[in-house]
């Protein structure tokens, strides 16, 4: 069996704060906003980090969804599992200040 790693890196420069950006990215009803039809966050390594709906590729229905939280780091980092049309993957969400503006 063959394992592919495969790693992208796309910053984007957000508006506000990293603590206002890692809040949109860990609070329930900001990620239901801006993210997904569903959400159910743990912030606790190990933990939930579940979103499903008819918007969410990959995973449109609950029991399809089976994130989790494993790696936090306020405000500046997390990761989570996504198994992802059969595959297991993990992504990694960095945030960081750079020339002035909040960048992920």
């Amino acid at each position: 069996m063959t394992t592919h790693h495969y790693e992208y890196d796309f910053p984007v420069p957000l508006a506000g704060s990293l603590e206002d950006a890692f809040k949109a990215l860990t609070d329930a009803d900001a990620l239901r906003i801006w993210f997904a039809e569903h959400v159910s966050v743990d912030l606790a390594v190990g933990g939930d980090f579940r979103f499903w709906g008819r918007h969410t590729y990959g995973t449109p229905s609950a029991d399809q969804a089976s994130q989790k939280l494993v790696r936090i780091e306020p405000p500046n980092a997390l990761a989570f599992s996504w198994r992802l049309l059969g595959q297991d993957s993990e992504v990694t969400l960095s945030l960081r200040e750079e020339d002035g503006a909040t960048r992920i």
